[in-house]
């Protein structure tokens, strides 16, 4: 998908909160992405560091990104943040993200265990 829009300067005023709620500020995609489109946002505001969060396929692409930045002679770093509930990072064993998804499944089970024993 690439960056549709403006970049948002980060402030105590936009972020404060963010915790608290659900889902994600800044957007997240699911699967391919526009290169072309990325390197040219990239460009045009002029950004020099791009920081990627997620699993394998989110710092697939940031490698793209990297390769693409560099074959271009761009002053761009790329910093890769793993965050994935599949755990599937390698030379990881374990990325934030995942303790989470198991403790909540972990509760799921509970419950359900629960819940059947009752009827």
């Amino acid at each position: 998908q690439g960056f549709a829009e403006a970049p948002e300067e980060l402030t105590l005023q936009t972020v404060v909160g963010l915790q608290n709620r659900g889902g994600t500020y800044m957007g997240s995609g699911r699967g391919s992405f526009d290169l072309d489109k990325t390197i040219a946002f990239l460009k045009q505001y002029r950004i020099n560091q791009l920081y990627v969060v997620g699993g394998d396929g989110t710092h697939r692409a940031a490698n793209k990104i990297a390769d693409e930045a560099r074959r271009l002679k761009l002053n761009i770093a790329v910093c890769g943040v793993p965050k994935t509930i599949d755990n599937d990072i390698d030379l990881l064993d374990r990325s934030f993200g995942f303790n989470t998804a198991v403790a909540e499944a972990q509760k799921a089970i509970t419950s359900a265990q629960t819940e059947a024993k009752c009827n």
